[in-house]
């Protein structure tokens, strides 16, 4: 009964250092947020609830909790939103092995892509259709 007793005591001392782990966690996770929102562009890396956070750009992210995701070598802080009713997103994704400038450019840079790719797509159809558009009615 003892030995019981002992691990159970030990359990709920690790349990509460394991809560005031989880406490500093979620404040330096603030921090990190607060450096990153420093950073031109950084609005970038919203992953979703774009629309909400677009109405409550001062609190939206109160609402939200840091979770850290990943293996001890490439862990990801995650911020998470949860709305009653519906599932849990994930809002912004953070590595915590890359440096947050580095992050946003590249994502700048991936978005910067795809509208490059997008556009060519679009002209590239546009030409096809002039193409046809000039075989059908012939030169003039």
């Amino acid at each position: 009964m003892e030995q019981i007793k002992n691990y159970y005591k030990e359990i709920r001392e690790l349990s509460s250092k394991i809560d005031d782990l989880e406490e500093n966690i979620n404040k330096e996770a603030y921090k990190i947020l607060d450096e990153l929102k420093k950073i031109d562009g950084w609005e970038c890396m919203i992953e979703s609830c774009q629309w909400h956070y677009e109405q409550y750009p001062d609190v939206f992210f109160n609402w939200c909790d840091p979770v850290v995701y990943g293996n001890v070598e490439n862990p990801e802080l995650v911020f998470k939103k949860g709305y009653s009713g519906d599932d849990d997103y994930d809002v912004l994704t953070i590595n915590l092995n890359i440096p947050l400038e580095k992050q946003v450019n590249d994502k700048l840079e991936e978005i910067r892509k795809v509208e490059e790719k997008k556009q060519k797509e679009k002209e590239d159809k546009e030409y096809k259709e002039y193409l046809k558009l000039k075989k059908k009615y012939g030169e003039e």
